[in-house]
């Protein structure tokens, strides 16, 4: 069966945890967003310039969310290998998670199964999320 896209959470509904590896360090993993804490949440593509631009201006505004007691992480719908490889070469201030089954852009609402510009992989997107873990 082919995997089918998932509508987009919206603003005001809950969003999901998740548990998943850390690119740099496969053996550890995390469940996020955490209750209590502001959360800004992104998932993008690996070998999309736009997107690996998109992180670096999250990287240089980082003071500003630590002040405002943001967590800020990337999620890649993508192989354990290319994410680790980007999370390295970028070597961001803020964790890079692995999704590689895609479970976690798919609950989110932003896997792409395939359209003009990509396959198997989440739509470029940043959820802020509130501390009661609502979008």
């Amino acid at each position: 069966p082919r995997p089918k896209e998932s509508k987009t959470l919206g603003i005001g509904e809950q969003a999901p945890q998740v548990t998943l590896p850390i690119a740099t360090d496969l053996a550890t993993t995390t469940t996020f967003p955490v209750e209590g804490r502001w959360h800004l949440q992104s998932s993008f593509a690996t070998l999309v310039t736009e997107c690996q631009d998109q992180l670096a201006r999250l990287a240089g505004e980082l003071d500003e969310w630590d002040h405002r007691n943001v967590q800020i992480s990337a999620i890649y719908g993508q192989d354990e290998a290319s994410v680790s490889r980007l999370a390295e070469d970028l070597a961001l201030p803020f964790p890079i998670y692995v999704d590689a089954e895609r479970a976690a852009i798919r609950r989110y609402g932003v896997y792409v199964r395939i359209n003009f510009e990509s396959w198997n992989m989440a739509r470029p997107s940043l959820f802020l999320i509130n501390p009661n873990r609502e979008i």
